[in-house]
């Protein structure tokens, strides 16, 4: 009898593990859908405006962040890096970072029509946000 018992509280456990309240599934509802796209190592602004999304997700849901390079702050590597140590810094680690380009459009237009092309994973991965069957628009915020 203790076996069952033990059982069937495991069980309800498990099962209430996964479950949101009506009152949080419509919080869920209510937040705002954001792709950030950003340049991170190029100055301080793109940090701070990625550790404020980071710090407001009970508003904002993140769905993307990806990752571009500019003419300063350096390559793809160092942009990347340094959105993945802010996201550490603010305990968000686990939310999807996507590369972008690292070049400029006019070197990445001959190759654009290609299998693989500079910034394809953050092209893909913002097409792929946007043309889900949702009810909720998502925002792309571009910081630069």
């Amino acid at each position: 009898m203790k076996y069952i018992q033990a059982l069937s509280a495991i069980v309800i456990a498990l099962m209430s593990v996964g479950c949101q309240s009506p009152k949080q599934e419509k919080e869920a509802q209510n937040k705002i859908r954001v792709i950030f796209d950003t340049d991170t190592n190029n100055e301080l602004d793109d940090q701070h405006a990625l550790a404020y999304l980071l710090f407001n997700q009970a508003t904002f849901k993140i769905e993307a962040i990806t990752i571009n390079t500019t003419s300063s702050g350096g390559g793809i590597e160092l942009q990347y890096s340094e959105a993945i140590r802010v996201l550490q810094l603010c305990d968000a680690d686990t939310l999807p970072v996507w590369k972008g380009a690292d070049k400029p459009y006019q070197e990445i237009l001959p190759t654009i029509e290609a299998d693989r092309y500079d910034g394809k994973d953050a092209v893909d991965a913002i097409i792929e946000e946007g043309a889900q069957t949702v009810k909720r628009k998502v925002s792309c915020a571009c910081g630069g």
